[in-house]
This record gives C-alpha cells, sequence and structure tokens, in this order.
C-alpha cells in the first residue's frame, strides 16, 4: 500500500493481505486464490492438498538463446539455437528445488555444454547435448543438480 495509507485502504489492481490466525482467507468468493491457516495456498480450488496447490495450466519462462550465456533465477528453460554454446546454470545452493531445463534445437555438428556455477551435475562437471532437440532437466538439492529427465 502506498505510504500513510492504512491496511484496510483499497486500490484498483491492488491485494490486502488478512490476518491468517483468525483461519482461512480467499480472495473470492469461489476461491480463486486461497490460503488455508495451515498454510497451504490453492489457486483455483477450495481444497489445496499441497503447499502450493494449482488447479489449471501454469506457466513459466522460456527463453531462446543464441550461443553462450549463463542462466539467471528468472530462467526455467532454455532453448539454445545457435551452437557450439556453454548453458552456466546457477550455483546449486543458491536455488533448492529449482528445476532448469536446457534443449539444442539447431540442427548443427555443435554441441551444447551445460555446466554449473557451483555444484555437481549428477556428479559431473558438465552435462553434454551433442545432437539436435536433446534436452536435460535438473533439479537442485541445495548443493548439487541431479538430473530428473533427458532424452
Amino acid at each position: 500500500l502506498p505510504a500513510g495509507e492504512g491496511a484496510n485502504a483499497l486500490h484498483a489492481g491492488s491485494f490486502v493481505w488478512a490476518d491468517l490466525s483468525a483461519g482461512d482467507f480467499s480472495s473470492t468468493s469461489d476461491n480463486q486464490f486461497l490460503i488455508q491457516s495451515v498454510g497451504n495456498v490453492g489457486i483455483n480450488t477450495n481444497t489445496p492438498t499441497s503447499a502450493l496447490h494449482v488447479n489449471g495450466p501454469i506457466a513459466t519462462h522460456v527463453a531462446t538463446i543464441a550461443g553462450s550465456a549463463t542462466l539467471t533465477a528468472a530462467n526455467s528453460v532454455a532453448l539454445v539455437s545457435s551452437t557450439p554454446a556453454t548453458i552456466t546454470i546457477p550455483a546449486a545452493s543458491t536455488c533448492p528445488g529449482r528445476q532448469i531445463t536446457v534443449k539444442k534445437i539447431d540442427g548443427g555438428p555443435g554441441a551444447v555444454t551445460v555446466l554449473s556455477a557451483g555444484g555437481t551435475i549428477d556428479g559431473a562437471i558438465i552435462f553434454s547435448l551433442s545432437a539436435s532437440n536433446k534436452y536435460v532437466t535438473v533439479v537442485s538439492d541445495g548443493a548439487n543438480w541431479f538430473v530428473i529427465a533427458n532424452n
């Protein structure tokens, strides 16, 4: 809220938080957004069963990258369109639980080398994508990256 305005002030496009100690808080009567007093958050559901429960599709950031690049916390999917290239993913310690997918989308002979800024990738220093349409999805455990999907 703008400086000097009370907690009950409501502005177009704003969202006012409630005291969760009194119970569940919902943004509308049909609970497009729900915070349960136990801490679960539901989007388009009245009965969230996880810390975050989304009843509907989600979107993630997709970037097409020509050549080498260093990914940031804003990146989720990197489509590499010009190789050879090195894609450096963040240090695993900076983003526990985060998943990142890197895919080689060009048809050239150059490889995409995935390198971690900190921690290993399944115990290795690098992960290589040598052919067109190869990808790897990794997840951080807070110390290292682990491959959870690839082709």
